[in-house]
């Protein structure tokens, strides 16, 4: 039931998930929750490609003072 319902809901954005399903490493279901965080119109969203990674926490901060280097550790993980 919940496959039929995500289907109907993602039918208009049908070429947008075959472009991220063609990612090595991305599958159908993964592209559509991609979708479903980012949206589609990700240059309004985030500004440059620097923004969507941070938002993603794919790049760790540089947090650094005095020549001391603090935790660098990246937002936690949410389950979907």
């Amino acid at each position: 039931m919940l496959d039929q319902e995500i289907a109907e809901r993602v039918s208009t954005y049908e070429e947008d998930i075959e472009r991220l399903d063609s990612i090595p490493g991305i599958a159908r279901r993964m592209a559509e929750q991609i979708l479903a965080e980012i949206g589609t119109d990700v240059k309004k969203q985030f500004p440059t490609a620097a923004h969507l990674c941070s938002w993603a926490a794919l790049v760790p901060g540089h947090n650094e003072s005095a020549g001391k280097r603090k935790s660098t550790r990246s937002k936690k993980e949410i389950s979907i």
